[in-house]
């Protein structure tokens, strides 16, 4: 038979609602006789009457501000090994305190809703939706209801007393109506006991109240503390604790205070039996340990330094101490704290002291040297690394040889740096006129002088020989000697790669106009270059030349061509430009801009024409001219027709391109002849 394990009642301390005494989402815990207005247990504007205690909680309010369609009151309840709960309730009917809820599905409902079966929920009262109206459950007093727990809803689980409503019932000024009807649907319940075995149980297990763990000095008192109650049960009929503790008394709720306490971090187990089985819980007792890690550190290396010279380091500020701890320096370094004399010994040091090292550096040459200077538990190293030797032979270089060179060009190498020496060492002068230049200096056949890490170029004039090689040597400091071999190509080639001189349009009349500089590649050898017409050639910088009489060009010269433009506008004027085996021609287009000069036209004669009348002749279109010409006519008249019509008749004026033309002439006597001309520009 299943034993009273919870009795629990609104507003006590065992009926543990997440929001104790406050409206719960359109739910409120209240005094017995709670309501608006009318006596107690009467009215739907009365309160209800409780028939235990002096609270209950009500589901529906007297507050339209604070409706909400599904009222909710959620607890935490541990259903470990419980079976049932028999909740007592009042069901509002209009005079006992409260408004049937008599609408469709309102009802009052239970579920779990944090563990196991969290979706199904169980009826515990219902208004018309779960009978015929006026069927209200319990009438005009408390009832009882039994709800069985399912065993998927058995543990440490929170629980949640619902109720629903479709719709809100306030109206009017003060949250009711006028006639004090619909005031609202209410439940309440005053009781929810709550049947079952007591499950062994542990309500907590801590250190110095503290829950899972706890911060103490070394060796400073702790005090363990359980209790193993449930409401009024026993959870456990024994137990006890490790760490050499042993068994608990009293077992339901008690302490016991370590003095001294644990001088190193400890976890402590309490195990309990009881009802249905053990139990065990954990709490870990942490030291308070002051730190002596200091924040990271470090010391700037010495680099290039002089062989066997003492050296001091920057200074650093310790940081990030509790604690004092020890300084320390290896291989012989010295220390000084806070601007204090050097010395070898160990210092303490503590939070914001500052350090600085010294130490005589290696007397080898390229050695490095360390020391390891160690603050309590953090250390960082000092690093002094002495210069190189001096040295005057270079690290090894090369000149790359050139091959099929062209013939007669200056040909330069390519450029090497110059390192692993640690002074100024001399450059010998280049054989067989070859010249050498320095760090971009000028070049010259003359002997230098070099720095370590400066840079050297050769460079030749090779000859018009095919085949040829010339060699040179040269020598850096104390080191071997270098060769550079630069050999002409094997055969002449006067061919050019392709070439073109961009024409000249628009050019002024009769004038010299001189092209673009065009570069002749391509060949190894001087080639000749000739121009035709009475055209001028430049080769380089050099002097203009007959076209005809020619000159010759090495690869990589530019060349320029000129000549004397077309004394007629639109005049085309052309030079043909040959290079070895290629020729282009350079076409010079004389401009037609003010061109006042028609092209040709004529009237035809007339015979046996009327006398004393004016003739006119046929109709001719100007072309040929790009500017205005005046138009002067001896003997007779003109009219002009630029495209808007005929002009009057008149001896002198101006036509432009495209304009139609004609004349007339007064014609005399019987048989005489009648002249006229037109000059146009």
């Amino acid at each position: 038979m299943a034993d009273l394990i919870y009795d629990l009642r609104p507003g006590s301390s065992g009926f543990d609602f997440t929001q104790p005494n406050e409206f719960l989402d359109g739910c409120a815990i209240y005094n017995s006789c709670f309501g608006v207005s009318g006596s107690c247990g009467t009215g739907e504007l009365g309160g209800f009457q409780n028939n235990i205690g002096t609270k209950h909680l009500s589901f529906g309010t007297f507050n339209s501000t604070l409706f909400v369609q599904n009222r909710t009151a959620q607890f935490l309840l541990n259903t470990t090994s419980m079976e049932y709960m028999i909740i007592d309730l009042i069901t509002g009917d209009d005079f006992n305190g409260g408004e049937r809820p008599n609408n469709s599905n309102e009802g009052l409902k239970i579920k779990c809703v944090t563990g196991g079966d969290t979706s199904t929920s169980q009826l515990v009262a219902g208004g018309s939706g779960y009978g015929p109206y006026p069927g209200v459950e319990g009438g005009p007093g408390w009832i009882t209801r039994q709800v069985n727990i399912p065993a998927a809803n058995r543990g440490q689980f929170l629980w949640q007393l619902f109720m629903t409503a479709n719709s809100p019932e306030f109206q009017g000024s003060g949250g009711v109506f006028a006639n004090n009807q619909n005031a609202g649907d209410r439940y309440a319940i005053s009781r929810l006991r709550i049947y079952g075995t007591v499950p062994t149980t542990i309500t907590y297990f801590r250190a110095n109240d503290d829950s899972p763990d706890t911060m103490i000095d070394p060796g400073a008192p702790v005090t363990l503390s359980w209790n193993t109650k449930l409401g009024q049960f026993d959870g456990a009929t024994s137990g006890s604790i490790n760490q050499g503790i042993g068994n608990i008394s009293p077992i339901g709720n008690g302490s016991i205070t370590l003095n001294p306490g644990p001088t190193t971090e400890t976890t402590y187990t309490l195990t309990v039996q009881g009802p249905t089985g053990q139990l065990t819980s954990q709490v870990t007792v942490e030291m308070d340990v002051p730190d002596s890690d200091p924040d990271l550190f470090t010391f700037d290396s010495v680099q290039n330094a002089e062989t066997s010279t003492v050296y001091t380091s920057n200074t650093v500020t310790i940081t990030g101490l509790e604690t004092s701890v020890t300084l320390q320096a290896s291989n012989g370094a010295s220390t000084s704290k806070n601007g204090g004399s050097f010395s070898t010994s160990n210092k303490t040091i503590n939070n914001n002291d500052t350090v600085r090292v010294r130490m005589t550096s290696s007397s080898n040459f390229n050695t490095l040297k360390t020391t390891t200077v160690q603050v309590g538990s953090a250390s960082a190293t000092w690093n002094i690394t002495t210069k190189s030797e001096p040295a005057q032979i270079p690290n090894n270089f090369d000149f790359n040889d050139v091959t099929d060179a062209g013939l007669n060009t200056t040909i330069t190498s390519n450029q090497v740096t110059i390192t692993g020496i640690t002074q100024a060492v001399p450059v010998t002068a280049p054989t067989n006129g070859f010249e050498s230049s320095v760090n971009g200096g000028t070049f010259s056949t003359a002997a230098k002088t070099i720095t370590n890490g400066q840079t050297l170029r050769l460079r030749y004039q090779t000859t018009g020989n095919t085949g040829e090689t010339a060699t040179t040597q040269i020598t850096v400091g104390g080191g071997a000697s270098v060769d550079w071999n630069v050999t002409n190509q094997g055969t002449a080639d006067t061919d050019p790669n392709y070439f073109f001189f961009d024409d000249e349009d628009n050019a002024a009349a009769n004038t010299l106009i001189t092209s673009e500089p065009v570069a002749i590649t391509g060949i190894n050898v001087p080639t000749q270059v000739t121009a035709s017409n009475g055209a001028q050639i430049r080769v380089g910088s050099g002097s203009w030349v007959n076209g005809n009489t020619g000159t010759t060009i090495t690869n990589g010269q530019n060349l320029r061509v000129r000549i004397t433009s077309s004394a007629d506008p639109g005049g085309v004027v052309e030079t043909d430009v040959t290079v070895g085996g290629l020729t282009d021609t350079f076409t010079v287009t004389t401009t037609t801009a003010n061109d006042t000069t028609p092209d040709p036209f004529y009237f035809a004669n007339r015979d046996n024409q009327a006398p004393n009348t004016y003739i006119e002749s046929n109709v001719i279109v100007l072309q040929g001219i790009t500017s205005p010409s005046n138009v002067s006519v001896t003997g007779g008249e003109f009219a002009k027709n630029d495209g808007s019509g005929w002009s009057g008749w008149a001896a002198t004026g101006q036509v432009n391109n495209g304009d139609q033309f004609k004349v007339r002439v007064l014609t005399g006597g019987l048989a005489t002849t009648s002249n006229l001309s037109v000059t146009i520009s």
